[in-house]
C-alpha cells in the first residue's frame, strides 16, 4: 500500500470538502441578510418591485394626489418615483443606516415629529399609508410650495428633480440624487397609470397592510365603527335614536352629539366609505334650515357594506366641511368642524335621498348608530 499517495489524496479531498463547506456557509449567510433587508428595511436603490401590493399602494397614492390635490399624471407619477426609491411605499420602513429616517419620504427629526403631531390632530394614524400621504400633501402645500407646484407639472423628469432636491432636501447632495433610478421608476408608474381613469378614491387604512403584511409590519383591518365626536360626553333623552316626544312622528332618525357634552368641535368619520355628498343640501332641493331642517353643512358617506352615514346640522355654513365628494374616508378621519350646539348623525341602508323622506317614520329605514358604534363591528 502506497501511504504517500493516500495521504496526498486525503489532503486534496479535505481541502475540497472544506472549500465546499465554506461556500455553503457563505450562501446561507447571504440569504439570511437578504431576507432581513427586505423585512421592513429601507428600499433605497432597490429597483422596481413588481409585487401586486406595491402596485396597489402606488395606484392609491396616485389617485389620492390627483383627486385631492389636482396633480397632473406626471406630477403624481414623479412623486411616486421619489417615494418608491425612498421607501418602496412602506409607511413603516426605517433607514438601514440608523439615521432614524422613517416612512414614505424618510422623514426624520422635527419633520418626523410633525408627521405624528399632524396626524394625531387630524384623526389619522401616522404609521399608515393613509396618514403619511395626507401629511406629505399638507407639508408640501404649507412648507414646500416649490414641490407642491411641481405636482401640476407636465414634465415627469422635472417633478422628480424638484421632489428630490426640494422636498427630500438633497439639493446639496448630488451623490444622493440617483436620478438614474428615480426617473425610470416615475416613468414606469406614469406609463402604467396615466391611461387609467381616476376613481377619485383615496387611501383606506386597510391598504397599509399591502405594504408589509407578509413581513408582519402592517396594521389590522380597517372598517370599525367609532363615535363621530371625541370625549366622554353622554347622549341622553331626546338626543337618542328612536322614540321622541318632541319630534314629528314621535321619532328621531339618528343621534345628537351635544356641544355641552362633547366639547371638542371636530367631527370624525364614524365609518369608512366614499363621500357621496358634501355641501349645502339646499343645492339639491332639500330643507337646509336649522334646527328643523338639515342645516347648511351636510356630509354623506357610503361604505362597501352598504351603509349610508349622514352627518348634518354641525355647522352654519359649508366652511365647516373638510371633505369633498369622491373622497374615500376612513374611520376616525376628520370630516368637519362643528360651530352649532350639536351634530346629528344618522345611518341607513336605503339611498340617502330616499331615506330623508322617512325621517319621521319608525319604519326600519333608519337604524340606531349607537348599536353599531358600541358593538365596534367590522364590515360584514
Amino acid at each position: 500500500m502506497d501511504w504517500k499517495k493516500i495521504i496526498k489524496w486525503l489532503g486534496i479531498g479535505g481541502f475540497i470538502s472544506s472549500f465546499i463547506a465554506l461556500m455553503f456557509f457563505v450562501v446561507i449567510v447571504m440569504m439570511l441578510f437578504a431576507n432581513d433587508s427586505s423585512d421592513c428595511g429601507t428600499g433605497e436603490g432597490a429597483g422596481f418591485n413588481d409585487s401586486a401590493d406595491t402596485t396597489q399602494n402606488a395606484k392609491m397614492m396616485y389617485e389620492y394626489m390627483i383627486s385631492h390635490d389636482h396633480a397632473t399624471p406626471e406630477g403624481a407619477a414623479g412623486t411616486l418615483g421619489v417615494f418608491e426609491f425612498e421607501s418602496r411605499f412602506n409607511p413603516k420602513v426605517a433607514n438601514g443606516a440608523g439615521s432614524g429616517a422613517t416612512g414614505l419620504a424618510q422623514w426624520m427629526g422635527g419633520r418626523l415629529t410633525e408627521l405624528h403631531s399632524w396626524c394625531n390632530a387630524n384623526g389619522k394614524d401616522p404609521n399608515t399609508l393613509n396618514g403619511q400621504i395626507a401629511f406629505a400633501m399638507y407639508e408640501m402645500k404649507a412648507k414646500y410650495p416649490q414641490s407642491y407646484a411641481a405636482l401640476k407639472s407636465n414634465d415627469v423628469d422635472h417633478v422628480v428633480e424638484v421632489m428630490t432636491n426640494n422636498y427630500e432636501g438633497l439639493s446639496q447632495n448630488p451623490e444622493q440624487w440617483h436620478y438614474e433610478q428615480r426617473k425610470p421608476m416615475a416613468k414606469r408608474w406614469l406609463g402604467q397609470f396615466s391611461s387609467d381613469p381616476v376613481s377619485a378614491s383615496a387611501i383606506t387604512d386597510s391598504s397599509d397592510d399591502a405594504a408589509s403584511q407578509a413581513d408582519d409590519c402592517g396594521d389590522g383591518e380597517g372598517g370599525d365603527w367609532a363615535p363621530p365626536m371625541k370625549g366622554n360626553g353622554a347622549i341622553t333623552g331626546e338626543q337618542r335614536f328612536g322614540h321622541s316626544e318632541s319630534r314629528q312622528g314621535n321619532f328621531h332618525d339618528g343621534v345628537d352629539y351635544g356641544s355641552s357634552s362633547f366639547t371638542n368641535p371636530n367631527v370624525y368619520a364614524a365609518h369608512g366609505g366614499k363621500v357621496v355628498f358634501a355641501g349645502d343640501p339646499g343645492t339639491v332641493g332639500m330643507d337646509n334650515s336649522f334646527p328643523n331642517g338639515l342645516g347648511k353643512s351636510f356630509v354623506v358617506t357610503k361604505s362597501d357594506d352598504g351603509y349610508y352615514v349622514v352627518y348634518q346640522e354641525f355647522n352654519t355654513s359649508t366652511d365647516g366641511i373638510k371633505v369633498h365628494e369622491g373622497d374615500q374616508v376612513t374611520t376616525g378621519q376628520l370630516i368637519g368642524v362643528r360651530n352649532t350646539d350639536h351634530l346629528h348623525m344618522g345611518v341607513t341602508k336605503m339611498d340617502w335621498k330616499k331615506a330623508e323622506g322617512h325621517a319621521f317614520s319608525n319604519d326600519g329605514t333608519w337604524v340606531d348608530p349607537l348599536k353599531l358604534i358600541n358593538s365596534a363591528s367590522k364590515y360584514q
